[in-house]
């Protein structure tokens, strides 16, 4: 019986039965943390955490975090009223920075 990743001498190739492919990406993916995050909850109830990009690649930017804050809530309002409820915190702190619920952002102070 073959052993998996199957690889191919003087090839950068791997082959994966399907489903250890997922697990074998985001384990070999360099980790990437930004520094605020958004934990969304959409209205059929499923849950997601996403981590702001702090930068825009191209150019540089004065405040990182609200760049990245200002980029989550975007994603946010890309998907518009299938979002139940939204909080962005600090990955530093882990404080509640904004919160979206029933199409409002309201700030929580800092």
């Amino acid at each position: 019986m073959q052993k998996w990743p199957i690889e191919y001498p003087n090839q950068h190739l791997k082959l994966f039965p399907h489903d250890e492919l997922a697990e074998y990406i985001t384990s070999h993916s360099p980790k990437r943390t930004g520094l605020t995050k958004c934990w969304i909850v959409w209205n059929n109830g499923w849950k997601k955490t996403y981590q702001s990009y702090d930068t825009s690649g191209r150019y540089e930017v004065d405040d990182p975090r609200e760049y990245g804050i200002r980029g989550l809530k975007k994603l946010v309002a890309k998907w518009g009223d299938s979002v139940a409820q939204a909080i962005i915190y600090d990955n530093k702190t882990g404080q509640k920075i904004e919160s979206f619920n029933r199409g409002v952002w309201i700030h929580n102070g800092e």
